[in-house]
């Protein structure tokens, strides 16, 4: 019986959706410490600088998931340890959990951003960015792609996001990548097999890289945050949020990036998987869809200049201010409503009070 399987038993934790979602948790903390957990709380490794380099290694993920990760983590490592629940460090995350603090504002990300940042990247990280920014796929889906679901041999070259690895996990999502984007794909493909064969190596890790792994990028997304995170660094783009000291600059940026830079809104919805989006769009085959990518990709493209957008930037800026100001009236409205309840009901118990008396 191996040391998840004990803290299942331990916790009585038979559902197994929970026990999926701890054992990713964990497998990510020591893939992310680089430690092995039989031997973990044998050789007095300081828990809080371990938990603290995990917590830094996921502060991108959503809320949710954030929290799922680090509780499966906290839970785990109590169950094998009863004085690691009196750490510090747990009080410092409780607060710095996204949601104790206002979001950060994010650091829109150009053509000439997301170049500078690439130039500090190797054959791999250049092939996953690339890909993201040119086709508005998540990271998410991006770890999850298979060999078959990229059709290298169209143009331009067809991506297929099979439901499993797609958000909310009901749909198939179709969208396209632009021809530098392929040829870094094909650049990664010649390197990848000699690539996992030395990460196996330097892992020590059982739940880490395996030779059968048949994933295009055979990481984790906390891989593919660290790597986008040094690439940062380097390029001097890590500015932080003063308050949270989150990145002010995610590997979700170019998902934005598609959007803003493809040039046609409503194809970019569709390519981005928004299904609740309306438009013509969705009536078309993957060929309709792929001719009007073609029409737009050069407007997504890194190494080379792109096409002037600044008239379709202002459009859309504009359409966001619009949005902006609904949304104020709607929180104004809201206002009224609540304050004139709270007066409805105030004069209600005045009513009742006065009849008592």
């Amino acid at each position: 019986m191996n040391m998840m399987e004990k803290f299942f038993e331990k916790k009585l934790l038979t559902n197994p959706n929970t026990k999926r979602n701890y054992e990713r948790g964990v497998t990510l903390f020591f893939e992310a410490i680089g430690k092995e957990p039989e031997t973990y709380f044998k050789n007095g490794n300081d828990y809080e600088a371990d938990i603290s380099k995990f917590f830094m290694a996921i502060q991108d993920l959503p809320s949710m998931s954030e929290k799922n990760r680090m509780n499966a983590v906290k839970q785990f490592l109590i169950s094998n340890d009863r004085t690691i629940k009196d750490l510090e460090i747990w009080d410092t995350i409780r607060v710095r959990i996204r949601g104790a603090e206002p979001v950060s504002e994010e650091t829109p990300l150009e053509q000439k951003d997301i170049y500078n940042i690439l130039q500090y990247g190797d054959i791999c990280s250049k092939a996953m960015f690339l890909m993201m920014s040119s086709s508005g796929m998540r990271m998410e889906s991006l770890s999850g792609l298979l060999p078959t679901d990229i059709h290298d041999d169209e143009t331009p070259t067809r991506i297929v996001l099979r439901p499993e690895i797609v958000k909310g996990k009901k749909s198939t999502v179709t969208t396209f990548i632009t021809p530098e984007a392929t040829d870094a794909y094909h650049s990664w493909m010649k390197v990848r097999s000699k690539w996992l064969e030395s990460a196996i190596k330097r892992t020590t890790f059982k739940g880490g890289k395996k030779k059968d792994d048949d994933r295009v990028f055979p990481m984790t997304d906390v891989n593919i945050r660290l790597m986008w995170r040094n690439m940062l660094t380097k390029a001097g783009y890590d500015k932080r949020d003063k308050k949270t000291n989150r990145s002010l600059c995610h590997p979700h940026g170019l998902r934005k990036f598609f959007r803003s830079w493809l040039g046609n809104a409503d194809l970019a919805e569709v390519c981005m998987g928004h299904k609740g989006y309306l438009s013509t769009y969705r009536q078309y085959t993957y060929k309709q869809l792929g001719q009007e990518y073609l029409k737009q990709m050069n407007n997504l493209n890194i190494f080379s200049k792109p096409v002037n957008l600044a008239g379709i930037h202002e459009s859309l800026k504009a359409k966001d201010e619009q949005i902006a100001s609904l949304q104020k009236q709607i929180d104004k409205l809201e206002d009224f409503k609540n304050a004139y309840l709270e007066k409805l009901i105030l004069k209600h118990e005045e009513q009742i009070n006065g009849k008592k008396h």
